[in-house]
């Protein structure tokens, strides 16, 4: 949801060296192509081997310098003014040290908000707090540890930006069904992942539960619920 909009916001232009900071899978990295064009360079970071070979492993796009580099987001293995825009959606609530993060990074950064306002991942978590995979739902909770505006403003105040801008975007998210939108987010695929030990009685029932919570976004279309996201914009 938020990776085409910190794309927007960022303003990306034509032959810019862009870092995308903690990029996972490389999902705001490839984006991030088009507005930079071929003259430019897109270098993605991130302290996951394991997602930076999803990343390698997806297809090349034409004509497009885009680079992996596995390090860390508080010490990044760069030299200073090494990029003209820096990206990061969704990182920052992970990091151990958020000031050190932030006087590493430059640009653009973007957070989830706070859970009670992204229905679908609160009704989640409580089915899955219902079935005692709190291991599970702490981990989703981590994704919106960063909810509330204020949180965001003060982790910027004082520090080495400037021209901070914030900006609250809801925008809606859809599935085909509750239990898809239940598949997808646990990716069952994962040794880590709470659904790789979970028999389909199990399974059936924890679909159920999350079902009936989100039968207010369930319509003709599927499900169809709202998410909302902190992005911020500052200068170097």
């Amino acid at each position: 949801m938020s990776a085409t909009l910190l794309i927007e916001q960022a303003a990306l232009q034509p032959s810019e060296r862009v870092l995308d900071v903690a990029c996972g899978t490389g999902v705001v990295a490839r984006l991030a192509a088009k507005p930079v064009g071929s003259t430019g360079q897109i270098i993605g970071l991130d302290n996951d081997a394991e997602k930076l070979g999803v990343a390698r492993s997806l297809p090349p796009l034409p004509g497009v310098s885009l680079a992996w580099q596995e390090g860390n987001a508080i010490a990044m293995p760069f030299a200073d003014a090494s990029f003209d825009a820096l990206l990061c959606q969704q990182g920052l609530q992970f990091f151990p040290d958020r000031p050190a993060a932030l006087r590493e990074m430059h640009r653009v950064l973007s957070v989830w908000g706070p859970l009670e306002r992204n229905p679908g991942h609160a009704a989640l978590v409580v089915a899955l707090e219902g079935h005692l995979a709190t291991a599970a739902a702490s981990a989703i909770r981590s994704f919106f540890a960063l909810g509330e505006a204020w949180e965001v403003r003060s982790l910027l105040a004082g520090g080495p930006f400037h021209e901070v801008q914030l900006h609250t975007a809801t925008r809606t998210v859809r599935f085909a069904s509750p239990e898809q939108f239940v598949r997808i987010e646990m990716i069952p695929s994962r040794p880590e992942s709470p659904l790789a030990g979970m028999d389909e009685r199990a399974l059936s029932v924890l679909i159920s539960e999350v079902n009936t919570a989100l039968q207010p976004y369930v319509g003709p279309d599927g499900l169809a619920f709202p998410m909302q996201a902190h992005l911020v914009t500052a200068q170097k």
